[in-house]
């Protein structure tokens, strides 16, 4: 980025709130002029705007400090968990795709088909009981029970919703309805063949034999993730601009921050099935390939250290630290403004 006085509301300038740039851009600007002059700004003053900028519209989207109401807070902190939630959600789609093999899979494993030749079929016998068994039990109540608390949460909100609409609040948000329409419509688009692919293949072949169909799948994830964060991306936008009673932020609070609780218990229930299955069961990790000519045992790839597993408790990882700042956030509002009228 250059420092001139043309370039640089193009530039860094825009990581600052609007409002900001309108009351102490120019001021800025001639600053920069003034003490770095047109050309190229130093690497220390670059990041310092950027960091100042990225400060300026926390503050203002009132995810830290006390500028805006109290309500404005409390929200932030609210959508904040949203977003970890999504992130959340995605992981959880990857995790349940990882661990199909878990509720097929044990140390017994029959291979059918003619000795030195690829296998016809696969067939992974059921697990007994086991920590890892329980964990990813538990792991799905919690995930269904958080879900249901969203969808809840998100209920509440559809009143105020309606009223955004008709009062024309939806040319605020049309980019981002735009955008997660189309992403949701080639994901239809390349769905439907996926499955009908899918449903011509064995259960090696769509677990790790087919490098090709693994590659679509992964790329079909992906468009996934997309669609999720667009419509996350979109409600968010709408629920910064609607009105909403304080009774129902109150409640939606309430519940971000028992959704930001369950993130953090499944990533550690995630995170005992790992080590469990890792410490008893390490073959579940490893997706089928082909037969090794000619002892006709199923190749098997990965390990205890599976990077596909890495990942998604990675985003997993990622995604309950936000939801806590998230719920840190309206915690910290709550303790601070309890006698002030919301």
């Amino acid at each position: 980025m250059a420092g001139g006085r043309g370039r640089a509301p193009t530039g860094l300038l825009r990581w600052y709130p609007p409002e900001w740039r309108v009351r102490y851009g120019d001021e800025l600007l001639t600053f920069l002029e003034d003490t770095y002059g047109p050309g190229p700004l130093p690497p220390g003053a670059w990041w310092s705007l950027l960091a100042g900028g990225l400060r300026e519209r926390a503050r203002h989207a009132g995810l830290v400090g006390d500028r805006v109401p109290v309500t404005e807070r409390v929200r932030a902190g609210v959508l904040v968990v949203l977003g970890a939630w999504t992130g959340f959600v995605v992981a959880a789609l990857s995790f349940a795709k990882l661990s199909e093999n878990f509720h097929s899979a044990s140390p017994k494993v029959s291979v059918f088909g003619a000795a030195g030749h690829r296998a016809v079929s696969v067939f992974l016998h059921p697990p007994g009981p086991t920590v890892a068994n329980a964990a990813l039990t538990g792991l799905e109540v919690v995930l269904i029970l958080a879900a249901v608390a969203v969808v809840g949460g998100a209920a509440l909100a559809v009143p105020a919703f309606l009223r955004f609409l008709r009062a024309g609040g939806w040319r605020s948000i049309l980019d981002h309805l735009l955008l997660a329409g189309l992403a949701t419509v080639g994901l239809v688009i390349v769905t439907v063949p996926l499955v009908a692919w899918a449903h011509h293949l064995t259960w090696p072949q769509r677990n790790g034999q087919l490098a090709v169909y693994g590659i679509v799948f992964v790329g079909w994830g992906v468009l996934v993730a997309i669609c999720l964060a667009l419509w996350s991306a979109a409600a968010i936008a709408a629920a910064r601009r609607m009105d909403i009673p304080w009774v129902v932020l109150f409640f939606q609070a309430m519940v971000a921050m028992a959704v930001a609780a369950s993130m953090v218990v499944m990533l550690v229930l995630t995170a005992v099935w790992w080590g469990s299955v890792a410490a008893d069961a390490p073959w579940v990790l490893r997706l089928p390939g082909t037969l090794t000519p000619p002892q006709g045992a199923p190749f098997l790839g990965g390990g205890a250290w599976n990077l596909w597993l890495a990942g998604t408790v990675g985003l997993m990882a990622v995604s309950a630290a936000c939801g806590l700042l998230g719920a840190f956030r309206i915690a910290g509002v709550w303790s601070t403004s309890r006698r002030q009228p919301w």
